[in-house]
């Protein structure tokens, strides 16, 4: 179809991945934070006496910087969120005023049908000269009629320039300045703030059950990064849990987290396993595996014992922690109750088996 109306220069997913862009610097920010935090306690066990305060006290300045940066770097990538959320209103969503997409449709539609105009209609036993004068007038018929809405739809088109230019200037004004807390928490809701500003803004005790849809990093993320952002940022396993809480099917992106994160709480058992003998980091992993797969069992088991299904877990688990039954794939749609269901299985069976470990490991210490 022929676009009467233009688009924006730019699509919605470019400002999006720019929004990406920025984000993912402060996430190195916060990445090398995390770095020197550990390091730094390794310091702290290795110096006693006076110079032990010293040491305890010397990350805070980088602390500081680190926060200041990702608290930037949050809120400029929610302003560039902000900002593809109005291009795409402008293109395709906008309803009143008709978004581009929307008027481009109206225009081509009424180009098909003569605008309205119906077909040139001749007096019987027309002459010559009656049928040049009804075509004629059936011409200028048109052209009034497509006239009349075009300049309709272009002063339409207008509006939605004004609303672009509007969310245009409000984004330029809110990135030369700090945000309120009731911008902040708004952001949050709309779901254009980053997962992270859980922990760049702790004393707003944002909560993942108050975001409509995803964070932009989960609502982005695939495969292997969606995995490995997850696992570098255990705090938003809360997110799961809200996820595995709602009734109604999971969007296949959805569904991604939730698959994600069972394999990042089944990496978690493993590194347990694997510390021989457990270290207290390694008994702080197993107990935070435990406490999330009690929280997100709650909800999947009732699901479960709701639906009576099963579904294939993550590869991830141990072997007798897997379910296998005839035909246990069959009849599952992505993001249904019972796929949930059978997740939230898979990860009371890694409970257990945590539970087993922590029992090997009081029995390996007394």
């Amino acid at each position: 179809m022929h676009d009467y109306f233009e688009y924006y220069p730019a699509t919605a997913e470019a400002v999006r991945s720019a929004a990406e862009d920025t984000r993912s610097k402060g996430d190195a920010v916060h990445t090398l934070l995390t770095q020197v935090e550990s390091t730094h306690q390794g310091a702290i066990q290795a110096v006693e006496g006076a110079m032990r305060y010293t040491v305890i006290s010397s990350p805070e300045g980088a602390q500081q910087a680190a926060q200041d940066v990702g608290r930037k770097t949050a809120w400029a990538s929610c302003q560039l969120e902000e900002f593809a959320d109005a291009i795409q209103e402008f293109d395709y969503d906008s309803t009143e005023p008709p978004s581009v997409s929307k008027l481009n449709s109206i225009y081509a539609s009424a180009v098909s049908n003569s605008f309205g105009v119906g077909p040139v209609s001749y007096p019987p036993d027309a002459t010559p000269e009656q049928r040049r004068a009804a075509d004629t007038q059936h011409t200028s018929d048109v052209a009034t009629a497509r006239t009349a809405l075009f300049n309709d739809l272009n002063a339409k088109y207008a509006l939605l320039e004004l609303n672009l230019d509007n969310a245009a200037t409000a984004v330029a004004g809110n990135l030369r300045r700090d945000p309120s807390e009731a911008e902040l928490r708004a952001a949050w809701k709309s779901g254009n703030l980053p997962a992270t500003a859980m922990l760049l803004w702790p004393a707003l005790h944002l909560d993942p059950a108050d975001v409509i849809g995803l964070p932009p990093e989960l609502a982005m993320l695939t495969g292997d990064d969606l995995k490995n952002f997850l696992a570098a940022h255990p705090e938003l396993a809360v997110i799961t849990n809200r996820l595995l809480q709602r009734n109604g099917p999971l969007t296949a992106q959805e569904q991604a987290v939730v698959d994600a994160q069972a394999q990042v709480d089944a990496e978690t058992l493993k590194k347990g396993l694997d510390t021989q003998p457990p270290s207290k980091a390694g008994l702080d992993q197993i107990k935070a595996a435990q406490e999330r797969a009690a929280l997100i069992n709650q909800t999947g088991s009732q699901r479960s014992t709701a639906d009576g299904g099963t579904a294939a877990v993550s590869d991830d688990l141990p072997q007798r922690c897997r379910r296998r039954e005839p035909g246990q794939a069959a009849g599952l749609r992505r993001g249904s109750v019972r796929q949930r269901g059978a997740v939230g299985r898979g990860w009371l069976c890694a409970r257990r088996h945590v539970q087993g470990l922590h029992g090997a490991v009081r029995r390996a210490h007394r």
